[in-house]
Formats: structure tokens, sequence, C-alpha cells
């Protein structure tokens, strides 16, 4: 149905922060979901859907074509940000994979290092490492949302470049922007990342090699504990 929301949580709230008239690229389009319904429910001007892989551009292709999207969506086979024309791009979206590999993505395209673009990032894993690379090389977190889908909850990232680097406290890594989200999940998000800094600090803190790791480990958890409780700011 033309307008009906995406089946995926994710891709539904990627959709609802992208604003009218934006130019976007989704990198690791896959099936092409998300550009197609930018598309046509007349947020996006235009698309790209890309991707690495030849099937999963096949498999957009069809979507696009399927729904009449032809010249409102166009396929690139890029790897990463390669080869797209970053100076008509007003989004870029980058989710459903590892936050290591996002951060690689951004790592390989200094073009992307411009204020002017606006990023959607989704990590499925190491978000905090995601976290710490985007500080330690001159992005921000704008914003920061938790998002439930079916039993895994995820974060999803604004980010912007400003240029500065900056170092903040640990804890940051572990919890970006997500204390001052106002959606349900961030707080169960926030629950999840609690519980297993804790399990982790617990085992490490039975060996005496790694006894230290673990104390700051059950530390970071027990300030996550207090923010979710509302003790912390």
């Amino acid at each position: 149905m033309k307008g009906a929301a995406l089946s995926d949580p994710r891709l539904q709230m990627l959709a609802n922060k992208i604003p009218k008239g934006a130019v976007v690229a989704d990198i690791g389009t896959d099936h092409g979901y998300l550009v197609c319904y930018l598309a046509e429910i007349g947020i996006s001007s235009y698309a790209y859907a890309c991707d690495i892989g030849e099937k999963p551009l096949e498999n957009a292709r069809r979507e696009i074509q399927s729904r009449g999207l032809e010249t409102k969506v166009e396929t690139r086979l890029t790897d990463g940000l390669q080869g797209l024309p970053l100076d008509s791009i007003t989004h870029i979206v980058i989710a459903g994979m590892g936050g290591e590999l996002i951060a690689s993505i951004l790592e390989a395209c200094p073009q992307a290092r411009t204020k002017r673009l606006r990023f959607l990032l989704q990590p499925m894993t190491k978000a905090e490492r995601l976290r710490k690379w985007l500080c330690q090389n001159g992005f921000e977190i704008v914003a920061e949302d938790g998002v439930e889908s079916g039993k895994f909850l995820y974060t999803i990232m604004e980010v912007i470049y400003t240029g500065k680097v900056w170092e903040p406290e640990p804890l940051y890594f572990w919890t970006g922007k997500l204390p001052q989200s106002n959606c349900p999940a961030s707080k169960a998000l926030l629950g999840r990342v609690a519980a297993r800094l804790r399990r982790a600090g617990e085992g490490l803190s039975a060996s005496q090699k790694e006894n230290e790791l673990g104390k700051e480990y059950l530390a970071l958890a027990t300030e996550i504990e207090g923010i979710i409780k509302g003790e912390k700011p």
C-alpha cells in the first residue's frame, strides 16, 4: 500500500528523522525499503539505494520498479560512500551493520567530513566503539534514540561533522545521548548496556590480571543504573 508504514521499526524511526526535500543515500540498502518509502510518501526529493553487493542491489531494483519509482530512486554499486555525488546529497543513512564497519566507511571517505551533510547511523553492535571514533574524528552526535525491533534494542544516532575532536568521560562511549532521549526504548537500551557491563565486570573481577578493568565496568554499570533511576543528570 502506498504510504504504508515500514514494517521494521528501525527503518521507520530513520524515516521519521529525515526532513521533506532531502536527498538521501542509503548505504547497505538491501531491498531498498527505506528509500522507496521516502520517495513514495514524498519526503525525499531524490534517493540513492547503495550496496557493495550486486544481489542486494538487484533486490532493490525490483522493489523500485514494482513501485514505479525509477525517476525518484537510483541504485548505486558502491563500497561505502565511494563514488557518490556527495555535493548533491543532504542525508546519509548507514544502518544495519556493526559500529566498527560504520566507522571504517566514514574513515575511508574524507569528503564526508563536511558540515553540510547529516548522518543517521544505526549500529547493530559496538555502538560504544562508534561513539569513540566519532569523538576522535570531529563528528558530533546531536541526538540519539533507542528503538525496539522484535526482541532487540538498537540506537539511532543523528550525527554532524564539526571538526571538533574531544575526549569525553568513558561513560559517554556507553551511553551517548541516550540519557537525554524521551523514547521509552532508550531507557530500556541503557538497562541492557548496564547489565552487559555488570556481567562483564563480574567476570573480569574474578581474574587477578583483569581485576582493574572489571572494577571499571562495574562502576560504569552503577553509573548507568543511576541514570535510569533518575539519580544522575
